[in-house]
């Protein structure tokens, strides 16, 4: 190639592009900026919302649309509005009611094409909001199904807990087959998400391919967790930090020596211009 204009690379945010205090490192920053300057397409695919992604946004100079909440929103950033949103099944509110009834400390937020509703609080969802820097609005799960959920596209359900409710957790799901119409997926030690049934990072990223008519061109994308695997399994390069789990690295064509806080998107970058870039 003469440059890197057909090259994507779409990395995920948390554990991946940010440092551990969530911020972008400096040579991380750098590099992303040299590879937009030879031409590559640089975007990020995030768990989170808009409102506490697009606080980035700026610093990173995102010019293409971005794919949010885990793959249930890909959002064009230049014309501020979502051109493709994946909604829950009717029955999510049931299956939040159920795990209430069962697991009465676990905390819950359901994000909607529009805002944040906290349903259930703890520790952790506190935590969860304050390190992502969102103002979210508190309701009861009764409230919302009866004023919101009409009236809102509902994307994702986050649910918090401490890392030792979460296997048991993810059991009574599985044993009542919830999973028949919602897919589940853990994001870290303390949160399990909620999703409409096929709704993944890959998933998103094959309709943003459809969208935007990126047939010819190589996409890389970048990541660290559960979450990210079937993205990193539809590019066509997939890779992995140091920091990341084994599932994850086991899975990427590329693992990087350095991680999340010591410039791994920067090795990626210098990886993807010796591959591609011809002098």
């Amino acid at each position: 190639m003469e440059n890197l204009s057909r090259v994507m690379l779409i990395t995920d945010m948390d554990g991946t592009l940010l440092t551990d205090d969530k911020k972008i490192n400096p040579i991380d920053l750098k590099a992303i900026e040299q590879f937009k300057l030879l031409g590559g397409i640089f975007t990020v695919a995030t768990g989170r919302n808009y409102q506490s992604a697009s606080r980035y946004f700026k610093e990173l100079s995102i010019e293409y649309p971005v794919i949010l909440y885990n793959g249930g929103m890909i959002f064009d950033v230049i014309h501020n509005n979502p051109v493709y949103i994946d909604e829950l099944h009717s029955c999510a509110e049931d299956v939040c009611n159920e795990i209430f009834k069962n697991f009465p400390d676990v905390a819950c937020e359901i994000l909607t094409s529009k805002d944040i509703y906290v349903v259930q609080n703890n520790e952790f969802e506190q935590a969860h909001n304050d390190y992502c820097k969102v103002v979210p609005k508190y309701c009861s799960l009764e409230y919302f199904i009866s004023n919101i959920k009409s009236n809102q596209k509902r994307i994702k359900m986050l649910f918090a807990m401490s890392p030792e409710v979460m296997p048991p957790l993810i059991r009574f799901i599985n044993a009542n087959g919830y999973n028949k119409y919602l897919d589940f997926v853990k994001s870290t030690d303390n949160y399990y998400e909620m999703l409409p049934k096929n709704c993944s990072k890959g998933t998103a990223l094959e309709h943003y391919k459809q969208i935007f008519g990126l047939k010819d061109v190589v996409i890389v994308s970048a990541g660290d967790y559960n979450n990210d695997l079937e993205m990193l399994k539809t590019s066509h390069i997939g890779v992995a930090p140091n920091n990341a789990l084994d599932i994850v690295r086991k899975s990427a064509d590329f693992v990087t020596n350095h991680n999340n806080n010591t410039g791994a998107i920067a090795e990626t970058i210098d990886y993807i211009i010796s591959k591609f870039l011809s002098y």
